[in-house]
């Protein structure tokens, strides 16, 4: 008897698990998982304030040009503009942001991050930059 309803309950979660979603993509109209640095200070995404988090590596020329052009673009607008670079080495990234001339309200190296930060962006390895309205949802990715 044990040994069907061990089968029964195998059928029974492999069924279940088909309906339940495990892909975790962010995608526009998504709320914006919450940024901590390993001291535990959070950056509140639904302040009213438009973000845009930049997502970038000083070893990645692509990802430096885009910095660039968000820094230029949101140098004079409303929007929050913060900088999180997903390279360990702190000290290449500050001196590639000086370097790049970034004006940037928030500067976050990698090593000030809590690696969630990471995950939860879906940035781990690929750099990328997310556009976040003033309710802490996900306007534009980018």
């Amino acid at each position: 008897m044990k040994f069907k309803g061990f089968i029964l309950a195998g059928i029974l979660t492999a069924f279940l698990s088909s309906y339940i979603s495990t892909d975790n993509k962010l995608q526009e109209g998504s709320t914006a998982p919450t940024i901590e640095r390993i001291s535990g200070e959070k950056i509140e995404m639904k302040d009213g304030k438009e973000k845009l988090i930049s997502f970038w590596s000083p070893k990645d020329a692509e990802s430096r040009i885009s910095n660039r052009k968000f820094s230029d673009l949101y140098k004079e607008s409303d929007v929050e503009f913060i900088t999180i670079c997903i390279d360990s080495d702190e000290s290449l990234a500050r001196e590639v942001l000086k370097c790049d001339g970034i004006a940037s309200q928030q500067q976050i190296a990698y090593s000030e991050v809590s690696e969630r930060v990471f995950k939860d962006y879906g940035v781990s390895e690929n750099p990328g930059a997310f556009l976040i309205n003033g309710e802490g949802k996900i306007k534009r990715i980018m």
